[in-house]
């Protein structure tokens, strides 16, 4: 047989094993969709079809033609790239069989009863997921070597579906330590007390919102128990011996005394370190020694209250998960009188009462909504173990502020937190927009630009109860936002207009430019920042003819998502070539997957206006959740080549 022939039978097998493997992925997909159903026998069957096509599609790759053009370039590339994505089909499917036998040892209506959970299931189907873990990691492994140039068709799209296949499952390789630290978390090693934080986001602080109320939750062998909630203020505050020990890298809220006072423990936004400042003030305060944090606010506690119906406030009537929020940060102060600063602790217990009092079953819609408010920030989870924590901040669920280690470099990184420094309920009323702007140079240093324009949109007549003043000299409704706009580090501010100045520090290693921002009611508030970033996008490809850009960015959660609009501009002689956008927590893709957008997804309904001519591009959407955007540039014609 000659070469011609033997490249010919060859590339049919390859090609006849990639169609193959394409069926196995549409078995896979209709196995998620049972699992999803947790309809663990039909999920097994759909992963044994997926595994029967993928051994069929083995044995036309094993076959001579295909071993002997491997030896040959450009179709050994193809084979190669075959081979390597029927491997990550073969992992994943096993790894979908793994999670189809642990999904059988759940009862249908597996959940809280009474405040009572049994563990047993969990503890036998916990090795199944290990073991789902192994073929995951193994997929992914595989996925991040698969060649990407010179591949026919077929072979392409095999490839590049079977390494998105491999990176949208890394999701579950992000949960997986958590669920070996479960049963730790839920008291099966001993009984464990847990700090409640209520937060009221109509007084904005860096993890949401005004921590007002309190409580204990204590478990202990899945049994879950709860202590009365109080108002922080009015308890703890009058209860702290002494301050705190700050750790270093928010030791620039020292001069808000974050470190004694409960209106500002949490300051900072990353949630872990506010969790720690509590864990240690909460013993100086009367209170015991605590085991972790959770974080709750209005939307965060609708989520528990929408599957256990609406509950009774003491004094103000039944509420329910639809107007749970204006309930809590608005109507409290108009109805409750003197009592307001308690109704969101009396809110919160009657929540918790009727869940710990019912049946919750964790079925696919709770868990899911329950996932959208932690990736809102709504719900945040700090344990003070070290191994707990790393396996909290692995899956998402810490509400922290990423180190500098955790971001792709080069990369920009955007986060605008607002602060309440007026002492009233007014960012119930604030609305942010953000517009940022970005000049990336083929030398590599990134010029960018940050409008942001707070209005303060509070309505006339309301009581001194929501609008103040607290602090003399105020006029009412004062918005009064102590702003501050974290970057990448290595970003440097170059000028600032709208403020006298913006105050240069450093928190996590992150450099952070502040100012407050004040407006009176029916005013807007501007301001205006440029920065220089050296190193802020990089070249690739062939002599450096890509330029490539990516931006994370963010959000503080808040009653009303900020507006952000970004727009790229390509330098001179260069034009977009490509635009890749992702929404949702990027944290829980791991430093493998995160260095590239590819795969992602997770950027569909974002508008996106590109230029023509390739200019520039402009995306504009509601922060609601973080957002990673990577842009990727190509030099126009061909003309002198540069240097590598």
């Amino acid at each position: 047989m000659g070469l011609a022939a033997l490249l010919g039978v060859a590339a049919a097998r390859v090609v006849s094993a990639s169609r193959l493997a394409e069926r196995a992925r549409e078995e896979a997909v209709q196995a998620l969709g049972a699992l999803a159903r947790r309809d663990g026998p039909a999920a097994e069957a759909h992963f044994g079809k997926a595994r029967a096509l993928l051994a069929a599609a083995g044995a036309k790759l094993a076959s001579p033609e295909v071993r002997l053009a491997s030896a040959v370039p450009v179709a050994g590339g193809n084979v190669r790239a075959a081979r390597d994505a029927l491997w990550v089909g073969q992992e994943l499917a096993e790894a979908g069989a793994a999670l189809s036998h642990a999904l059988v040892l759940f009862p249908q209506d597996w959940g809280l009863h009474r405040g009572e959970l049994d563990m047993a299931p969990f503890r036998a189907a916990l090795p199944m997921l290990e073991e789902a873990g192994r073929h995951v990691d193994a997929a992914l492994g595989a996925s991040s070597g698969l060649p990407r140039r010179f591949l026919l068709p077929q072979v392409r799209r095999a490839s590049s579906r079977a390494r998105e296949a491999a990176i949208e499952a890394s999701r579950f390789g992000s949960y997986l330590p958590l669920l070996k630290v479960l049963p730790a978390l839920l008291g099966e090693e001993g009984e464990r007390v847990y700090f409640i934080a209520a937060e009221n986001p109509a007084e904005l602080r860096g993890t949401g919102g005004f921590v007002g109320a309190y409580g204990e939750l204590r478990v202990a062998r899945g049994r879950i128990s709860l202590g009365a909630f109080s108002p922080t203020v009015g308890t703890l505050n009058a209860r702290v011996a002494k301050p705190a020990p700050l750790p270093p890298e928010i030791s620039r809220y020292r001069r808000f005394e974050a470190d004694r006072l409960w209106q500002n423990v949490n300051m900072t936004p990353d949630f872990p370190s506010a969790a720690r400042v509590m864990e240690a003030l909460y013993p100086l305060s009367g209170g015991r020694p605590i085991d972790g944090v959770l974080g709750l606010d209005p939307e965060g506690l609708a989520v528990l209250l929408r599957q256990v119906g609406p509950v009774e406030v003491p004094g103000l009537g039944k509420v329910g998960a639809a107007e749970l929020t204006r309930f809590v940060t608005f109507e409290a102060a108009l109805r409750a009188g003197q009592r307001r600063k308690e109704v969101l602790g009396e809110t919160a217990m009657a929540i918790w009462s009727r869940v710990l009092s019912s049946r919750l079953r964790l079925d696919r819609g709770f868990l899911e909504a329950l996932g959208d408010a932690v990736l809102r920030g709504h719900i945040k989870i700090h344990s003070s173990h070290p191994e707990e924590e790393a396996a909290l901040a692995r899956a998402g669920l810490d509400g922290g502020v990423p180190f500098p280690c955790g971001l792709p470099c080069p990369a920009d990184y955007l986060l605008v937190v607002g602060e309440n420094a007026a002492g009233n309920k007014v960012d119930q009323f604030v609305s942010r927009s953000l517009r940022y702007r970005v000049d990336p140079d083929p030398s590599g240093v990134l010029r960018s630009s940050l409008e942001l324009v707070a209005a303060n949109r509070m309505p006339s007549g309301l009581p001194p109860d929501l609008i103040g003043p607290s602090l003399r000299g105020d006029p009412p409704g004062l918005m009064r936002l102590y702003t501050s706009v974290f970057r990448a580090p290595g970003t440097l501010l170059d000028a600032v207009q709208g403020v006298e100045g913006m105050e240069s520090e450093e928190e996590r290693g992150l450099p952070v430019y502040s100012a407050f921002l004040l407006a009176r009611a029916g005013e807007e508030a501007k301001l205006l920042a440029r920065f220089v970033q050296e190193g802020g996008v990089r070249r690739e490809g062939l002599w450096g003819r890509q330029l490539v850009y990516r931006l994370f960015v963010d959000r503080q959660p808040a009653l009303r998502p900020d507006g952000l609009e970004v727009e790229v501009v390509a330098p001179a002689g260069w034009r977009l070539k490509e635009v890749r956008v992702f929404r949702g927590n990027w944290r829980v893709f791991g430093e493998k997957t995160i260095p590239s957008l590819e795969g992602l997804g997770g950027g569909r309904g974002v508008p996106l206006e590109a230029a023509p001519d390739g200019s520039g591009a402009k995306i504009s959407l509601s922060l609601e959740m973080p957002f990673a955007l990577e842009v990727r540039m190509e030099k126009r014609g061909w003309g002198p080549l540069p240097l590598p």
